[in-house]
């Protein structure tokens, strides 16, 4: 959990905004694509939950989250005094529908004190933290440990060091730990047996700079990335070229259904009461993620914006529709050509086949269906060579400012 001083002033203006909010939970909901689905997604603003309770004045900003049984775990906080060792609980429905539940009390005074940064639940019924009401949790910052909470009563128990680790998923179908461990030279995954054993099998982190992991089934997993999988997968979070950033990645460390960038846009509008708004991004810095395979939820731990992102199933984008505006149009162009032989890209950049690129191959599903749409325009061969230029002097451009930057660095 990150260490931060803040001044007296500033503490004050943060009171008095957690004062001023009406006390319910407020929500921005739009549609996003990843792995080639629509997903729907409810933020649930959460960082004045815990002032609920009376005497209280912890700010909640997600770091860890594990789901389990219609119940999510939530930890983070600005500093040490204010998450006052606590992890909020959340209870949510078969639709998303997410409520505010209390909170846990771990100790809050060294040398005992636990703000976990990472959470995970091994109900194999064996090996390390299994027991039932039990929660595995990391803390990245010295003294790096791992620990198991009891959810029912709050108590830390089979502390040891570990890490530093940034967050950790327990993977049923291997009966193994998953972690984002913090190399020194860059983050990379290491496997852990049951009794929390290193494997030896570790491999780097594809994004850089994960923050959150979750594991996945083999079935859920194929559904999700609407790949074919037959071993569990890991899903990160993290960001990447300044975006938020979710992809998956098989046991080898190879990425499975593109890069999925997450987007900025629509902004969300939080009520801070007496008629004041603050206007944050879609997504803030994405730094947990947990799944229900059950139900088919996503959630997202936002410690930017102070926020829980609900991802509910919504069906199929239109091919070639990058702006989601159910029409494949001039705009969905414009998106084609500005990453026109761009990399790590997602569907609202132009990657219509979700091979992480945007290349001819998109182009080729955005102009077939282009052609389709009622009352649209066929695109003739010479607009065809044109927009293709465009998008190719784009491309000598970025590459361009790429060597320039290169060269400056």
């Amino acid at each position: 959990m990150r260490k931060q001083v803040f001044s007296f002033f500033g503490f004050l203006i943060l009171l008095l905004v957690a004062t001023a909010a009406d006390g319910g939970i407020q929500a921005n909901q739009f549609d996003t694509v990843l792995f080639g689905r629509i997903w729907r997604v409810t933020s649930y603003y959460v960082q004045d939950d815990i002032l609920r309770n009376p005497n209280d004045w912890a700010f909640l900003e997600p770091q860890g989250i594990v789901a389990s049984d219609g119940v999510i775990y939530v930890s983070g906080g600005r500093e040490e005094y204010e998450s006052a060792g606590r992890l909020a609980r959340y209870t949510y429905t078969s639709g998303g529908t997410l409520d505010y539940d209390g909170y846990v009390q771990m100790p809050d005074a060294e040398p005992d004190w636990w703000g976990p940064d990472g959470l995970t639940i091994n109900a194999s019924g064996s090996g390390y933290g299994s027991g039932v009401g039990q929660i595995v949790s990391v803390e990245y910052d010295a003294p790096s440990q791992i620990g198991v909470i009891d959810s029912a009563g709050g108590s830390v128990t089979s502390r040891t060091p570990f890490g530093p680790a940034k967050d950790i998923s327990y993977i049923p179908g291997r009966g193994e730990f998953a972690a984002l461990v913090d190399t020194g030279g860059g983050m990379e995954v290491a496997y852990y047996d049951a009794s929390m054993t290193v494997t030896g099998l570790t491999f780097p982190d594809p994004i850089g700079s994960s923050a959150g992991l979750a594991g996945a089934s083999a079935s859920f997993g194929s559904w999700f990335t609407q790949t074919t999988q037959t071993q569990e997968l890991l899903l990160a979070v993290g960001t990447a070229d300044g975006k938020n950033v979710l992809v998956a990645m098989n046991p080898a460390g190879e990425t499975v259904g593109g890069w999925n960038n997450l987007p900025i846009e629509p902004k969300a509008r939080i009520s801070l009461g007496g008629g004041f708004y603050e206007v944050l991004p879609a997504f803030g810095s994405i730094e947990a993620i947990a799944v229900d395979e059950t139900d088919r939820l996503v959630f997202l731990g936002d410690y930017g914006n102070s926020m829980i992102h609900v991802l509910t199933e919504g069906g199929s984008p239109s091919p070639g529709d990058a702006n989601l505006d159910s029409v494949v149009d001039s705009q969905d162009l414009e998106s084609f050509a500005a990453y026109f032989g761009a990399g790590r890209v997602g569907w609202a950049e132009g990657d219509f086949n979700n091979d992480g690129r945007t290349d001819l191959h998109d182009f080729a599903i955005l102009r077939a269906h282009f052609e389709q749409m009622p009352h649209a325009v066929t695109i003739p061969e010479p607009m065809t060579a044109a927009i293709l230029g465009i998008a190719g002097a784009a491309l000598c451009l970025r590459r361009r400012r790429g060597a320039t930057n290169v060269s400056a660095g």
